[in-house]
């Protein structure tokens, strides 16, 4: 069972020199690094770490092909039976490698499966999987910004689900699944991409594509997923094993995460997408509506200390920077929750976040609050 492994890099060689340091010499098949930089020292120093191992390559693009084509370069290079799709700043053993690769050939239905994804390196918060993008999920927001008790009530849901997820010991089939650690069966993807020949899009007649190259970032794995689902592929997640995801929200990457929503509706929902004047209507109702108006704002924090002190040292559940808190990082069930602490607060970027508080005595509050790093 050969598994191989792609790291799309875009000027992140130092991420990718800590993400090879936690995988080990890998030795189960060919780690293959797409170098999206454009920059004659960015390519150096990812061929310098290929030196220290044989089984490590670097593919040099010749312009910046983005997140989805970068996967799809490596996949043609590969033959490996098994891929795991690896961000830079994504950090896997390689025994959970071998773990995620054993799981999926035990279960010949799964076409993709993840491990349980941590935010940070001391594995106090979870990171969901991609959540599901479907009409219905687009007409929920607007319920959830128009009704306070709405967005309380899909929120806490979604978080219990997603805890139950984390903490159960077996495979758990989703709907949906994140790109930054995906281990897909290569059978599943030529299964996938053979039914879709001269239906979705003629740049995929190569029939050896994980993502459809329409999409720069963002998105891909969603129209991936509903893909696989498709061709009657079931998606997974193995809860345990683990990995890390450190995950920065950042807000220049909007207009493209934008411009790949508008990609993925006018391609899989169609009508939808006719009905809503290219999500204009959804969008402008969005905008009106603003954030729920009960979730109380607690004001702008440059450090933690502040934060905590104003929020009378409650535990923090849940965290995002979506006002409706779908989707959010959370502290796994059974796991010690207490309030935000030094390293946790280091890792957020500035701009407006919303949280999941609870009290000493088990109540659950919603606020906002803005960061600002000074």
């Amino acid at each position: 069972m050969q598994i191989d492994i792609a790291i799309v890099n875009y000027h992140s060689a130092d991420q990718i020199a800590d993400c090879l340091v936690t995988l080990g010499g890998w030795e189960g098949g060919k780690v293959w690094l797409v170098d999206n930089s454009c920059d004659t020292e960015e390519a150096h120093a990812l061929h310098a770490l290929a030196k220290s191992n044989q089984n490590v390559h670097v593919l040099v693009a010749a312009r910046n092909l983005g997140f989805a084509q970068g996967c799809n370069l490596a996949f043609a290079q590969s033959t490996a039976d098994f891929l795991l799709l690896l961000n830079p700043d994504a950090f896997v053993t390689g025994s959970t490698v071998v773990q995620l690769a054993e799981a999926m050939r035990l279960s010949s239905e799964l076409g993709a499966m993840s491990p349980t994804i941590y935010w940070n390196r001391q594995r106090t918060f979870v990171t969901p999987p991609t959540m599901a993008q479907t009409p219905w999920t687009e007409c929920c927001r607007l319920l959830s910004q128009a009704f306070g008790f709405v967005a309380k009530g899909l929120a806490w849901r979604h978080l219990q689900q997603m805890r139950q997820i984390a903490n159960a010991s077996t495979v758990q089939h989703v709907e949906f699944l994140s790109g930054a650690v995906l281990m897909v069966r290569r059978e599943a993807v030529l299964d996938a991409a053979m039914h879709i020949q001269g239906v979705e899009s003629e740049s995929m007649d190569s029939g050896q594509l994980i993502f459809d190259p329409a999409y720069f970032m963002f998105f891909e794995d969603s129209d991936f997923s509903l893909r696989l689902r498709k061709t009657s592929w079931k998606l997974g997640i193995l809860p345990t094993a683990h990995a890390v995801h450190e995950y920065r929200h950042r807000a220049f990457k909007a207009n493209m995460m934008q411009q790949s929503r508008h990609i993925y509706f006018k391609k899989r929902f169609a009508l939808f997408y006719r009905w809503t004047r290219r999500l204009s209507i959804i969008d402008s109702f969005a905008a009106k509506l603003g954030a729920p108006t009960d979730y109380p704002y607690m004001g702008v924090f440059s450090n933690v200390g502040d934060f905590a002190y104003a929020t009378k040292d409650y535990a923090v559940i849940a965290l995002s920077a979506s006002v409706l808190m779908v989707p959010a990082i959370f502290r796994p069930q059974g796991g010690r929750c207490t309030p935000l602490n030094e390293q946790e607060w280091r890792l957020l970027e500035s701009g407006h976040y919303t949280a999941c508080l609870r009290s000493p005595q088990g109540q659950h509050y919603w606020v906002n609050w803005t960061l600002l790093k000074l």
